[in-house]
């Protein structure tokens, strides 16, 4: 039997409240003792968060024991908040690469590709239009200055396929900078908060992430790689490197840091307001 991501949520979950029984495991995601116990060394071989103690081995009355393992768990929240407080901190895209997330992450559950900006061979390898439509019911972006909304792709525009998403019910939230250099592209944009206005919410942010979560089940950044910044011979072109995941804890994980920078940020509203003022 396959095992999958919210198992094993609810699997390491159940355990960290206090110490189970095989059995215990077993009665709480409705499975075999055997299937339980699979699932248990298969947690454990492939996140270490999770250990077995056999009382009385050899006896009749054996009993196996699973608990939360306390000091590889302790590690893995201390890189998370890490990385946390090196997005939060950070303002420039320039100041954080997403490879430091990218490289913590299982294999079997990441990808990453590289665009150059000069080989017309790779202008659609991000496929972006069908990355977005994967939205059932939330999308999250990380942004600058909301640039991608000018995207198109075989003539279609990316704001066509972004009402789209609003029509079917899918509510974005977009974390940006809200300034005189993002001023066009949130015009582009005030004809779908007009008719969207539950829909679709924009706060002011500065943050170095470039990206998309979908669903809280995906996630797609993006990092920018300019040869002038570089010393020269470094970098031969232009590239932007894109990174992507589907692993359960580390979504969930990017969607906190998203809400923590989010719930604090004003509106976008409120910067304009504030902007008219000056100008």
């Amino acid at each position: 039997m396959v095992l999958t991501p919210p198992e094993i949520k609810k699997i390491t979950s159940f355990i960290k409240k206090e110490p189970r029984t095989i059995q215990d495991i077993a009665h709480c995601i409705e499975k075999t003792w055997v299937t339980a116990d699979s699932y248990v060394e298969k947690i454990k071989t492939q996140t270490g968060l999770i250990n077995v103690k056999v009382f009385r081995p050899g006896t009749k009355g054996a009993i196996k024991v699973v608990y939360w393992n306390y000091g590889d768990a302790v590690e893995h929240d201390e890189i998370r908040k890490i990385l946390a407080d090196k997005i939060r901190l950070h303002r420039r895209k320039e100041d954080f690469d997403p490879l430091e997330i990218h490289h913590h992450l299982p294999e079997d559950k990441k990808r990453a590709f590289i665009e150059k900006y000069d080989d017309p061979s790779h202008s659609t390898r991000q496929d972006i239009f069908q990355f977005l439509q994967q939205a059932e019911h939330e999308l999250y972006s990380f942004s600058g200055n909301i640039s991608w909304i000018n995207m198109q792709e075989e003539g279609i525009p990316i704001i066509s396929i972004v009402e789209q998403l609003l029509q079917r019910g899918v509510m974005i939230r977009i974390l940006c900078r809200v300034d005189l250099a993002s001023l066009e592209n949130l015009r582009l944009l005030n004809t779908l908060i007009r008719k969207y206005p539950d829909k679709l919410e924009i706060r002011h942010a500065l943050h170095p992430l470039r990206g998309f979560i979908v669903d809280q089940k995906i996630v797609r950044l993006k990092d920018e790689k300019k040869k002038e910044l570089y010393k020269q011979g470094e970098l031969k072109s232009d590239v932007r490197v894109f990174y992507e995941w589907k692993d359960t804890e580390w979504v969930e994980w990017l969607t906190h840091v998203f809400w923590n920078i989010y719930r604090n940020a004003p509106t976008a509203e409120q910067r304009l307001q504030e902007i008219e003022k000056i100008f």
